[in-house]
């Protein structure tokens, strides 16, 4: 796979200008957060939300820095104090910005990363581990993240080091601070800059590590929404008011790429109605509604069968119910891009601690990452978001290991059984 992409990229070398891929293609969502950081730097936060004032500011900047962009322009989606994240960066001309942004992101990946290899038991190869990276850094959602300039890597480091803590064991009457069920909240709190990455995670969190957790998570909501309310008056009613109707207007008044979304509500919507523009047909929102019942109903099913009898709680559980909250998120949200898949690295490396994995469930994994190379090409003119029946087959499959008994009692991993895992 890696030579494969090589190829294409030396290939791209060689083209014609007009032919190939060009730096003014890419990176072009990090316009929404360039836009959103300078509205909040300038004090201008009426106009955060504010589709008209959006395009106007990216068009103009599109002309001034010589952007591909067309007609199309990117909304702000974040909750407001994530824009004072871009305050300093929008100081800094457009290039050079995106140039600091995708260092950052570099790095988190890289953090990301160098946790998760450190999960694999003390005794596995060093080509085990490098499989680690490879099978990350080569995945298209990993590409996509990266082309598009997205914020995905940040939020693999956030989710990485919130199961980091998450799985730690208190020690015995453990400090307020030094509680790793606080931490765990705490940064699980951070991961609200997209709401549909954390909501589901938090709950599970909380359900699990209990009121530590719980106070880990209100402290962090609590500033973020002061910073909100204190630092940008009136954000905070502009945002509920208006974030629905932006969404409303990009994906019913107009044409839009469902195939770009791994979510219950985008296969239906998809595969009843196409891309063209309107509301949801009732049929569409009644599968998505039974769908998503039954995978939310079997989530809170092993939830309350590991919570009701704590002593029967094991520490591979709790990992496969990690996974299995990951795993079954973007399913349940209404709003999930394909580029946030690369959170499935923290279940996948989850699943190759383990001695023992069917051999369904990792053909399963293959499947899904070796169809996300094709299917934002394949399936707006199919019309079948084949990634979505191929995450909720993961789901379900993921949700009922987690009881297993015959896997459960993991023996001491071996080199070979880990990279087959891998």
């Amino acid at each position: 796979m890696a030579l494969f992409l090589l190829t294409l990229a030396a290939g791209n070398m060689v083209l014609p200008a007009t032919r190939s891929i060009t730096g003014n293609m890419l990176g072009h969502d990090f316009l929404a957060f360039y836009t959103a950081g300078t509205f909040a730097r300038q004090g201008q936060f009426d106009r955060l939300y504010d589709l008209d004032a959006a395009r106007d500011f990216q068009h103009q900047l599109a002309s001034t820095e010589h952007l591909e962009i067309g007609q199309s322009f990117g909304p702000y989606w974040n909750p407001p104090f994530y824009a004072w994240v871009f305050a300093p960066l929008s100081a800094l001309p457009y290039h050079a910005a995106l140039s600091v942004w995708m260092v950052f992101n570099a790095i988190c990946l890289a953090l990301a990363l160098f946790l998760l290899i450190r999960w694999l038991p003390a005794n596995v190869t060093i080509g085990t581990r490098l499989m680690v990276p490879l099978l990350v850094l080569v995945s298209i959602p990993c590409l996509q993240a990266l082309n598009h300039a997205q914020n995905t890597c940040c939020s693999l480091l956030l989710v990485t080091l919130v199961v980091h803590c998450w799985r730690k064991e208190p020690r015995l009457n453990p400090t307020f601070w030094s509680d790793p069920r606080l931490w765990a909240g705490l940064i699980c709190g951070l991961l609200f800059y997209k709401p549909q990455l954390a909501t589901v995670l938090a709950g599970v969190l909380i359900l699990t590590r209990g009121r530590r957790a719980m106070m880990g998570v209100a402290i962090t909501g609590t500033a973020l929404l002061l910073i909100s309310f204190l630092t940008m008056p009136g954000i905070l009613s502009d945002y509920l008011y208006r974030l629905p109707q932006n969404i409303h207007f990009m994906q019913v008044e107009n044409t839009y790429l469902w195939e770009r979304h791994v979510t219950l509500k985008a296969f239906w919507r998809l595969l009843l109605q196409g891309r063209s523009a309107g509301e949801a047909l009732p049929l569409a929102t009644i599968l998505t509604g039974i769908c998503g019942l039954a995978l939310s109903g079997g989530l809170g099913l092993i939830l309350w069968r590991y919570l009701r009898n704590p002593s029967h709680q094991s520490h591979v559980q709790l990992d496969r119910i990690i996974a299995a909250t990951i795993v079954t998120t973007p399913l349940l949200m209404p709003f999930y891009f394909d580029y946030d898949l690369l959170l499935l690295a923290v279940p996948a490396t989850l699943l190759a601690t383990e001695y023992r994995s069917e051999w369904w469930l990792r053909m399963n994994w293959v499947a899904l990452g070796t169809w996300m190379m094709f299917n934002s090409s394949i399936a707006g003119y199919l019309r079948v978001n084949l990634a979505v029946p191929l995450l909720a087959t993961l789901a379900v499959m993921t949700i009922r290991r987690v009881d297993r008994e015959s896997t459960l009692k993991v023996d001491q991993p071996q080199p070979a059984m880990l990279r087959t895992a891998a």
